[in-house]
């Protein structure tokens, strides 16, 4: 009976865990990733916009972040479709998703938006760029940078500290459901109480590494990635034609710290000023 009941009790473990898996790989970011495929490779843009125009009707608010992860699975398969569509014609198409994606980042977490920030960087004009279309885009590059720069810092918890947690495999004995304990009395009340115990502490462990993992990795992109973007807005404003009002507006726009504001601004007057 005992070892009936212990069988029992793991069969219906993994039975729960096989839920689970089915329902996650179900998601409709996998569900979609195929039919996404076949429209990069099939190479009609407008059927390309005509989806992600109905993924925004469909996705636009699931807390999931589902659109954004669309947009950035349609970004991604553009940039690996690069010799299909040719460099510049694929960069451009990229831009355009991976900014569709930035509009659903408020769901997601500062990692995944970090990720697609990197992914927008003009460049000069050049052959392939005009000066009309640099101009246009080095603003939007600096306005998603900004906004981020300001995300980070919003979310820093400064009264943070790390919290210490301790993980365990070890269970308390359980009486398994239509087993008997050691005194031979069966008790599926005391089961109850034990799992809802463990579940309980489970959860708030789970949260205290959420918030330990997200504040450590917030102020690694504040000591790390913000300055990162600031040496890309410095150098994309040094680049002609200048336009250092327009620059000092977007500083203003995002509620930038004077301090850092009059680096960035006398930082690009130096670049400017020796070239």
């Amino acid at each position: 009976m005992h070892m009936k009941s212990k069988f029992a009790w793991t069969f219906l473990i993994l039975c729960c865990l096989a839920v689970v898996s089915v329902t996650a790989a179900d998601g409709p970011v996998q569900k979609d990733r195929p039919k996404i495929k076949e429209l990069v490779k099939a190479g009609d843009v407008a059927k390309i916009d005509e989806y992600a125009e109905t993924a925004l009707t469909k996705w636009e608010n699931s807390p999931d972040g589902v659109y954004a992860q669309l947009m950035s699975e349609i970004a991604q398969e553009i940039s690996d479709a690069r010799e299909q569509y040719g460099l510049m014609k694929s960069y451009m198409l990229q831009r355009k998703y991976v900014l569709r994606a930035l509009k659903g980042t408020k769901y997601l977490g500062a990692n995944f938006e970090e990720t697609l920030v990197g992914k927008l960087s003009i460049g000069k004009p050049s052959g392939s760029i005009s000066e009309e279309t640099f101009v246009a885009e080095r603003k939007i590059d600096v306005a998603v940078r900004l906004r981020f720069w300001r995300r980070i810092l919003n979310e820093i918890d400064p009264k943070w500290k790390p919290v210490l947690i301790i993980w365990t495999d070890s269970i308390p004995p359980l009486v398994h459901p239509g087993g008997r304990d050691a005194s031979g009395k069966t008790d599926p009340e005391r089961d109850r109480q034990a799992i809802a115990k463990i579940e309980e502490d489970r959860e708030k462990k789970m949260k205290l590494h959420k918030i330990n993992t997200t504040q450590f990795m917030l102020r690694e992109l504040r000591d790390k990635f913000i300055p990162k973007m600031e040496k890309y807005i410095v150098e994309i404003y040094s680049t002609p034609p200048y336009n250092t009002a327009e620059l000092s507006e977007l500083l203003d726009k995002y509620k930038i710290d004077e301090v850092s504001k009059k680096r960035i601004l006398d930082s690009v007057a130096a670049k400017t000023k020796s070239q």
